[in-house]
C-alpha cells in the first residue's frame, strides 16, 4: 500500500507576475499575494482539513507521524514540497489547493504536482520530476479572450470591473483588481516585515509617481535634485544553487528518510535566513541614512535566494554591496549546521555560498517589466562571467555585479542592450569592436585562484577618486565616449589634446589615472580607451548615479 503522499507546489515566473503593472501598488499587491499564498493562505486551508504541521527538526520521528500529521521539507515564499499520510485529507488538499490558487491569485503561473509511494525520497524525486515537465506545458486562463471582450488597457487581459483612482476611471483584469485588494492589510499581513531589522516600522512607499510632490510617507522619496527620478531594478539570485541541491538528493541517497527531510529542511530554511537576515543588515544601513520619512526602496521579493527589489540609484550600490556581504557570512553559518544533521549533507557546499547580481538604471517612468527582464538576463550574463573564471568545477563562484544605465532604449537582453548601446567600432569597416563597459565585477569576497581575474567594485570608485583628487575633469570622458561612438580616431586626437592641457602643471594627474588603469584594468595609459575594451561607459555610469557615491568597508 502507498503510505505517502508528496505534493510540491511551485508558483512560476513571478517577477514577470509582479512587474506585469508599472503601478507601484499593484507590484506591491502581487508581492504580498505571492507571499501570503504559501503562508497564511495554507495554513488556514490546513487548518480547515484538519491537518497540523509538525517540524522537520531533531525530534521528527517519521514512525510516530499520525494521519493527519504533515511535515515540509521545503516551505518558502511561492513554493513549498509537503509530506502527509496518502488518507482522504491528502486528497482533499490535492484537489482543493490548485482551484484555491486560481481563485486567489489569478493570472498566477504555476506547477503542482504528487506522488505517492511507500518511501518518501523516491517520490520526491519523482514529484520534481513532474514538476519540471509541467513548466513547459502551458495551461489555459480564465476568463478566455475573445474578439468581442472588453481588454484593460494596460495588461490586455479581459476587464472585469472598472476602478477610479485619481479622479480618471480605468477597466481592469481580475489580477489587477485582486492585486489592488491585498493593499487591505486586514485581509493581508504586511509581508514586507521580513525586510526590517528588529523594532523598525514599515515606512516602505506605496505610490510610485515622480510627477506628484508630496512629503507623505506613502510616496516614493525621488532626489531632491530637480528632473531627477533614476530609480534601480535590482535582481540579485544564488549562485549554483540548484546544481547543489542535485548533488544533495544524490549524496544522500542512502540515508534514510527522516535524515533527508531533516537535511533538506535545515537547507531550505536556511537558505530563507541567510538571504532574509542580509537584507535585513543592508537595510539597518539604509535605516540609518534615512532616519525619517519614507525609505527608498520598494521590496518586492525576498524567498530562497532570490532578491527583487527597486532602489533609489544613489542608494543601490552600497544596499547591494552589504547585501551581498553579509549573504556570504549568513550562508556559512546556516551551511554549518547540517553537519550536526549529516556530513555528507554538509560535504556537498563550498565553505560559504556567493550571490549574483544584475541592476539597471532607469528613469521612472520607462516600463518596469522591460527593465526587469533586462536586469534578470544581466544577473545571468554575470553568472555566466563568474562561472567561466572560478578555478574548478568545484570551486566557489564569486559574488559578481552587472549593471547598466540606460538613458534611451531598454533591451530585454544583456549581451543585445552590450553590442548595441556599449560598443563601438574601433576600425572604419566595423571589423573590430571596442567595449565601453567592463560587464562584470567582484562585488563580495576575493576568491583565490580565478582562472581569469574579476575587476573588484571598488575600482570605479579609485577611478573617480584619483580624477578628483587630481581635478581631472570626467566629464572630457562623457564626451570621449560619444565620440568614440562617431570616429575612433578623433579620440586620440582628443585625449592628446586633453593629456596636454592637464600636463601643463606636471604629470602627476595623469600618472596617477594610467595607474589604476593599469593595476585594475589592465590598460597601458588613457590612450587604450580607445583601442581595447575598457571601463569608461562604467565610470560614467557609476559617478553620476552616485554622485561621486559612498563604497567603503
Amino acid at each position: 500500500m502507498e503510505k505517502f503522499l508528496v505534493c510540491q507546489f511551485e508558483a512560476v515566473s513571478i517577477q514577470e507576475y509582479i512587474m506585469a503593472s508599472t503601478k507601484l501598488k499593484e507590484m506591491v499587491g502581487a508581492s504580498q499575494l505571492l507571499e501570503a499564498l504559501t503562508t497564511t493562505v495554507l495554513d488556514k486551508v490546513l487548518s480547515a482539513l484538519s491537518l497540523k504541521e509538525i517540524q522537520a527538526d531533531e525530534n521528527l520521528s517519521l514512525s510516530k507521524l499520525s494521519a493527519t500529521n504533515i511535515v515540509f521539507p521545503r516551505r518558502a515564499g511561492g513554493v513549498f514540497l509537503m509530506v502527509m499520510h496518502n488518507n482522504d485529507a491528502a486528497q482533499n488538499f490535492v484537489q482543493l489547493w490548485p482551484l484555491l490558487v486560481q481563485q486567489f491569485a489569478p493570472g498566477l503561473k504555476f506547477s503542482f504536482a504528487t506522488e505517492r509511494d511507500e518511501e518518501i525520497k523516491p517520490a520526491i524525486g519523482k514529484v520534481r520530476n513532474l514538476l519540471n515537465a509541467q513548466k513547459n506545458t502551458p495551461k489555459a486562463t480564465l476568463p478566455e479572450l475573445t474578439p468581442v471582450t472588453h481588454r484593460s488597457p494596460t495588461t490586455g487581459g479581459a476587464a472585469v470591473s472598472v476602478e477610479t483612482s485619481n479622479n480618471q476611471s480605468m477597466s481592469v483584469d481580475q489580477p489587477t483588481r485582486v492585486k489592488n485588494i491585498s493593499q487591505n492589510k486586514v485581509v493581508f499581513p504586511n509581508v514586507m516585515n521580513k525586510w526590517l531589522p528588529d523594532n523598525e516600522t514599515d515606512r516602505f512607499p506605496k505610490v510610485f509617481e515622480h510627477t506628484q510632490k508630496s512629503e507623505s510617507k506613502e510616496y516614493f522619496p525621488f532626489s531632491t535634485k530637480e528632473g531627477e527620478h533614476t530609480i534601480a531594478i535590482v535582481h540579485a539570485d544564488g549562485n549554483g544553487v540548484g546544481q547543489y541541491i542535485r548533488t544533495f538528493f544524490e549524496k544522500l541517497e542512502a540515508v534514510n528518510d527522516e535524515v533527508f527531510i531533516k537535511a533538506y529542511s535545515a537547507f531550505s530554511q536556511g537558505m530563507d535566513n541567510a538571504t532574509q537576515k542580509a537584507a535585513q543588515s543592508a537595510m539597518a544601513w539604509l535605516i540609518m541614512e534615512h532616519p525619517e520619512g519614507a525609505l527608498p526602496i520598494r521590496p518586492l521579493i525576498l524567498s530562497g535566494d532570490d532578491v527583487t527589489c527597486i532602489l533609489r540609484s544613489d542608494c543601490a550600490f552600497e544596499f547591494m554591496k552589504r547585501l551581498v556581504k553579509a549573504f556570504e557570512e549568513e550562508s556559512k553559518i546556516e551551511l554549518d549546521k547540517l553537519s550536526a544533521i549529516d556530513k555528507n549533507a554538509r560535504s556537498v557546499f563550498p565553505d560559504y555560498l556567493t550571490m549574483t547580481t544584475g541592476m539597471v538604471f532607469m528613469r521612472s517612468n520607462q516600463p518596469f517589466h522591460m527593465g526587469y527582464h533586462l536586469a534578470e538576463s544581466l544577473c545571468s550574463h554575470s553568472k555566466d562571467l563568474g562561472r567561466k573564471a572560478r578555478q574548478t568545477s568545484e570551486g566557489i563562484i564569486p559574488s559578481t555585479l552587472s549593471f547598466v544605465h540606460s538613458t534611451s532604449s531598454l533591451f530585454d537582453n544583456a549581451e543585445d542592450y552590450i553590442a548595441t548601446e556599449l560598443t563601438v567600432c574601433s576600425t572604419k569597416n566595423g571589423t573590430k569592436g571596442i567595449k565601453l563597459s567592463q560587464e562584470v565585477y567582484l562585488l563580495g569576497k576575493e576568491v583565490e585562484g580565478l582562472k581569469e581575474e574579476i575587476v573588484p567594485f571598488t575600482a570605479l570608485q579609485d577611478l573617480v577618486d584619483v580624477m578628483d583628487e587630481n581635478n581631472l575633469n570626467i566629464s572630457f570622458l562623457r564626451q570621449l565616449a560619444t565620440t568614440l561612438q562617431l570616429d575612433p580616431a578623433h579620440g586620440q586626437r582628443m585625449i592628446s589634446r586633453w593629456i596636454e592641457i592637464n600636463s601643463e602643471h606636471g604629470s602627476q594627474a595623469i600618472d596617477a589615472l594610467n595607474e589604476v588603469l593599469k593595476q585594475h584594468f589592465g590598460l597601458d595609459n588613457v590612450h587604450a580607451l580607445t583601442t581595447q575594451n575598457n571601463p569608461l561607459s562604467d565610470l560614467i555610469a557609476y559617478q553620476g548615479l552616485t554622485q561621486k557615491g559612498s563604497y567603503n568597508d
